[in-house]
């Protein structure tokens, strides 16, 4: 997965040198609005919608405890010009898997997150399985979107912003080939045998790389399995295996100083602050840490 360093002012204003060992490939940023103002929760109300405004459905299968849907949705379906174009082109609905078992059966949802258009009539449209990014997402939806008076000028509003990040298509890759696996819909206790999704923590600290790690060179740490990308990476870990372990146990620190609430962090979306592993839940939770490390940072 392409890697980029967080905004170099903010680094400057927080004074030490940020890296993010997480995935800004996303061009727009997210925005602090919730989807829930363009995302409706009701099907049933989405289809009778799309009847009478003649527009797709856009739907989005998702569950509570699927670590891509979280993104899929904090960073994709959040962006503003994606929830522009579903505002404004598509009837757009947001559906809990374990609560909808019997939409997950009509539509074949095998895993999660899945996302579809539907055509007035019901017929499925485009599918895409698992995380998808923002740019390449809103392209799809911009060659989806059904031809009006409006559509050009969306769609210049669209390549008129800051430049996109080439993807590859609809399979949830980006541009430098990494993918956010979907989970089992199936079988949501087998979705993930690695902890920190199967990052590589060594390779993360120093080599500053993301990547995945193999069935193949794994350990046991704190009562979880993490997973390493060589023999090398395993060995530096089993050496010193505290140094890599990220800052609260790899979960967002940002989000259970606000909230109380132990949010898992993610590494794509991380920190290297002071030779540790910071993980944040989303791209805000990272940038509120970056403006103010030393508040969240206090008293560890």
């Amino acid at each position: 997965m392409e890697r980029y360093c967080v905004d170099a002012a903010a680094s400057c204003r927080a004074g030490f040198l940020a890296c993010c060992v997480g995935a800004l490939l996303w061009s727009a940023p997210v925005t602090a609005q919730s989807p829930g103002g363009v995302w409706g929760s009701d099907y049933e109300a989405a289809v009778q919608q799309a009847k009478s405004s003649q527009r797709p459905i856009l739907v989005s299968v998702t569950a509570t405890w699927c670590g891509p849907c979280q993104q899929l949705k904090q960073l994709t379906l959040n962006d503003r010009e994606i929830l522009q174009i579903a505002q404004q082109k598509f009837v757009a609905v947001s559906i809990d898997g374990d609560r909808r078992s019997d939409l997950v059966s009509k539509f074949g949802v095998t895993a999660y997150p899945t996302t579809f258009v539907l055509n007035v009539d019901g017929t499925v449209k485009q599918r895409w399985v698992g995380f998808q990014s923002a740019s390449s997402f809103r392209r799809e939806l911009e060659r989806l979107a059904p031809e009006s008076p409006e559509s050009s000028t969306l769609l210049a509003a669209s390549h008129g912003t800051q430049g996109t990040v080439g993807g590859k298509g609809s399979q949830g890759q980006d541009a430098a080939g990494d993918q956010l696996l979907p989970v089992s819909a199936i079988f949501p206790a087998n979705s993930s045998p690695f902890e920190f999704g199967g990052f590589c923590l060594v390779s993360l600290l120093d080599d500053n790389k993301l990547r995945r790690g193999t069935d193949v060179y794994y350990a046991e740490h704190k009562g979880v399995r993490v997973s390493f990308f060589s023999a090398e990476h395993r060995a530096k870990f089993a050496a010193n295996p505290d140094r890599y372990w990220p800052v609260a146990n790899g979960n967002c620190l940002v989000t259970s100083r606000e909230t109380q609430e132990n949010l898992p962090g993610d590494p794509r979306v991380g920190v290297l602050w002071k030779n540790r592993l910071w993980f944040f839940a989303n791209r805000d939770r990272q940038r509120q840490f970056i403006e103010s490390p030393q508040r969240f940072a206090n008293g560890l």
